[in-house]
């Protein structure tokens, strides 16, 4: 110890003599392992860890050794939770400086369960399946179910067809049932024309 005073004083002697002003920190200290003394500590805040400050006995070099990251001190104040058309989300406010804080959780989506048919098809109407879901039975969907000729286009095309057909026949009839009352019209009208002109 003796060894390093003389050598701490004639380091000053030298540095005065040469016009230098010697600070402590700037002592030359010998290697030592450090021996270190809690000297404070900081507390976290919502951006900056939380830290103890400690000194070494020997030589005065500081420590900073994190106890706390830094966080928010959240509450909850606020939520909902998810459906199958909405996103859910919980609403945090931090009790230090007030940020706020959103979580989202996505929607859930639809679980659709088959209800089975509530309209058969026909030969040409759809018919329809009805689904409802699993999660809310206030969502309701329908499918539809192709008619017999939509659905078949084997059947589709004679029985359009044969529609065509009957169409065309029911016309053929109606023309000539018209014809037929026009001509017995025209054929009155020419007997009374006759029978008046005789007399």
């Amino acid at each position: 110890m003796k060894k390093i005073v003389r050598f701490i004083l004639a380091a000053a002697l030298l540095t005065a003599a040469a016009g230098q002003t010697v600070r402590a920190e700037d002592a030359y200290v010998p290697p030592h392992e450090h021996d270190f003394a809690l000297v404070s500590h900081t507390d976290y805040t919502c951006t900056e860890d939380g830290y103890d400050t400690y000194v070494c006995r020997t030589c005065g070099e500081e420590e900073r050794r994190v106890t706390d990251e830094a966080s928010h001190r959240n509450e909850l104040v606020s939520g909902a939770a998810a459906d199958c058309e909405h996103e859910g989300n919980e609403v945090f406010v931090c009790s230090v400086c007030g940020e706020e804080t959103v979580i989202t959780e996505p929607a859930l989506g639809h679980e659709w369960k088959d209800n089975g048919v509530v309209k058969e098809p026909t030969l040409f109407t759809d018919g329809s399946r009805e689904f409802v879901c699993k999660r809310d039975p206030t969502h309701v969907r329908y499918e539809s179910i192709p008619s017999e000729i939509s659905s078949d286009s084997s059947v589709a095309i004679p029985l359009i067809l044969i529609a065509s057909a009957i169409v065309l026949a029911l016309l053929a009839a109606t023309a000539k049932i018209l014809v037929d009352k026009r001509r017995e019209k025209k054929g009155k009208e020419e007997t009374e024309e006759k029978e008046d002109t005789e007399e």
